[in-house]
C-alpha cells in the first residue's frame, strides 16, 4: 500500500488494485483521512478490520466481492466516518452493520451490489 499527504493536508492510504484478500493491518495509528481499498478481492470485513485506523474519515471499498461484514465493524468510527463506499458483487443480505452504532458525521453512503431481501 502507498501512503501520502496531499498539498491540502489530507492524508491517505491507497491500496487500490493490490489483489488484497483482506484489509491489511496498519501498524501506525497516524490519523489518516482516506482509505482506498478499491478493486481488490476483499471478502470479509471483520470486527477489527479498522481498529488501527479508527480516525479514518473516508473508506472506499468499490469493486470487491464482500461476503461478510461484521455487525461491529464500524464501532470505533462513529465520530469520524464521513463517507463509506461499498460496491461490487457482494453477497451481503443485511445492513445491520450500518445501524448498530451511530455514525454522527456520515454524509455520503454509496452501496451497490447487495443481495438484500428487506431493508
Amino acid at each position: 500500500c502507498h501512503c501520502e499527504i496531499l498539498t491540502n493536508g489530507e492524508s491517505y492510504i491507497k491500496c487500490h488494485e493490490k489483489t488484497l484478500n483482506e484489509v491489511p493491518i496498519f501498524k501506525r495509528s497516524f490519523p489518516y483521512d482516506r482509505l482506498i481499498l478499491s478493486n481488490n478481492n476483499i471478502k470479509n470485513l471483520t470486527r477489527s478490520a479498522f481498529d488501527t485506523i479508527k480516525t479514518i474519515r473516508r473508506i472506499n471499498l468499490e469493486n470487491n466481492s464482500i461476503s461478510f461484514i461484521d455487525n461491529d465493524l464500524l464501532r470505533l468510527l462513529g465520530n469520524y466516518l464521513e463517507e463509506l463506499i461499498i460496491t461490487g458483487d457482494n453477497i451481503i443480505n443485511s445492513l445491520e452493520f450500518l445501524t448498530r452504532y451511530p455514525l454522527k458525521n456520515l454524509r455520503i453512503l454509496k452501496l451497490h451490489g447487495f443481495n438484500l431481501s428487506e431493508v
